[in-house]
């Protein structure tokens, strides 16, 4: 007498703990500590002289809340624009009522996306397609039936990529002597495997086989300093970093070693402002520590900036000028000009220009004429920015439109502000006023009175 579980045969004398019965003289198997494990068709088997008999299939089925199996890795590494699949492998399947997976402890939808598949009940492994940066985070399985929901282990889930490097400055300028600091910021995952500085021309920089002019510009200490600095130092420098998904090259940091100072070109050699505002003209000198004087002149006469409630700044250690409260007594070329023990340089010139909505003069108030006369109402307009509208109203009447009655009007646009009224009527008596608008405002005149008598 024996049991099978499928085809194979039980011995459940050699594994008492598992099993017990089964033979001859206890016919019943017991199976002890049920798990899934133990999921199966089971069927006994009986002998005797006369020949053999098998019973019919038992199927058990073991009833429980889901087990999921933790995963091979719960950090998973992935790259831009490939594809992750995360696994949870869940039994008993078929028992479920739901499955699904979470994001840093949000559900995620996993319905017609295109981002992810499977995720499911029929497919409980979840497939992360295209990886981005958004997507790392915890990934967790969960899984549901009657008799209760599971929740797998955290999955975190990460973005590998070469190493992205951003150099501080693009531009240094210093004196011989000095010491400079190159800086490279690394950020890559995995970590990186190999970094070095390179002079344009000169090649790769061992910093460890000259101490005395050069620190740093390794894996450990990225920023590469420079001692002593001398005139063949100038030069364009690049850092190199690699890892195991590629290598990157940084842009270019200038390095200049000069004796006179040198003053880098504005944005902008025009600067527009408004009345009553603050104006900031920039002046970036380098080397900056080397300077014995530093000021900014007007017209090409030396502004004294000392104690002034106008001005703000145009110093050694405040280059750049403020000018307060602006006026049109303001608007000019302005210059920053720097000394050091080596020589003098100047800056270009920057035109600073007052912007203000238009102003309007109409000349005479009071116009009289008779019937039948041709007429001309001026407006003399001053705007800067230039004017974008304009346009003649009667009082009580509205807006001029000579456009529609070209017979009657000539002119009052903004290419020619002044109106010009021909065969005058006595409907045409009345007070005038001109309106001109720019990007700062509009302006209405004060009354024109015609009169036609």
């Amino acid at each position: 007498f024996n049991w099978f579980k499928s085809d194979t045969a039980i011995n459940s004398a050699a594994n008492q703990n598992k099993y017990s019965g089964g033979t001859i003289s206890n016919t019943n198997l017991t199976i002890f500590n049920a798990s899934s494990s133990d999921i199966d068709n089971y069927s006994c088997y009986a002998v005797n002289p006369v020949g053999l008999s098998r019973s019919t299939p038992v199927a058990v089925n073991i009833i429980m809340v889901p087990v999921i199996t933790p995963p091979n890795s719960t950090n998973v590494p992935g790259q831009e624009n490939t594809t992750v699949t995360l696994e949870c492998q869940v039994a008993p399947l078929d028992s479920l009522s739901d499955l699904y997976w979470t994001k840093n402890g949000v559900r995620l939808n996993t319905t017609g996306s295109s981002k992810y598949s499977g995720g499911t009940k029929s497919i409980p492994n979840l497939t992360i397609n295209s990886m981005t940066d958004s997507d790392v985070g915890r990934y967790e399985c969960v899984a549901t039936n009657n008799f209760g929901t599971t929740e797998g282990q955290n999955i975190t889930v990460n973005l590998e990529y070469k190493p992205q490097l951003n150099v501080s400055s693009g531009s240094i300028v210093t004196s011989p002597g000095s010491t400079i600091s190159l800086t490279c910021i690394v950020s890559a995952n995995p970590n990186i495997s190999s970094f070095y500085w390179s002079k344009v021309g000169s090649g790769l920089i061992d910093s460890s086989s000259n101490t005395n002019k050069y620190i740093g510009g390794t894996i450990a200490n990225p920023t590469l300093t420079i001692t002593g600095t001398q005139t063949q130092d100038s030069g364009n420098y690049t850092c190199t970093a690699g890892n195991t998904i590629g290598n990157t090259t940084s842009s270019f940091v200038s390095l200049l070693i000069t004796l006179v100072p040198v003053i880098t070109p504005p944005n902008s050699t025009n600067v527009p402002s408004q009345e009553n505002t603050t104006v900031t003209l920039e002046c970036q000198v380098a080397p900056l520590d080397s300077l014995s004087d530093l000021y900014w002149t007007k017209n090409g006469v030396r502004l004294n900036t000392t104690g002034s409630s106008k001005y703000s700044g145009g110093t050694k250690s405040i280059p750049n000028l403020t000018i307060n409260s602006m006026t049109d007594s303001d608007v000019g070329r302005y210059e920053c000009v720097a000394t050091n023990n080596f020589g003098t340089t100047e800056g270009s010139n920057i035109t600073v220009k007052l912007q203000y909505k238009p102003w309007l003069n109409i000349g005479s108030g009071f116009i009289v004429t008779t019937p039948g006369s041709t007429i001309s109402l001026s407006c003399i307009v001053s705007a800067n920015p230039n004017i974008s509208s304009f346009y003649w109203s009667k009082v009580g009447s509205g807006l001029i439109n000579q456009s529609s009655n070209t017979n009657k009007y000539g002119g009052g646009t903004v290419a020619n502000p002044v109106l010009t009224i021909t065969g005058t009527q006595t409907q045409d008596s009345g007070n005038y006023t001109c309106t001109a608008g720019n990007t700062i405002g509009n302006t209405t005149s004060s009354f024109v009175s015609l009169l036609v008598t």
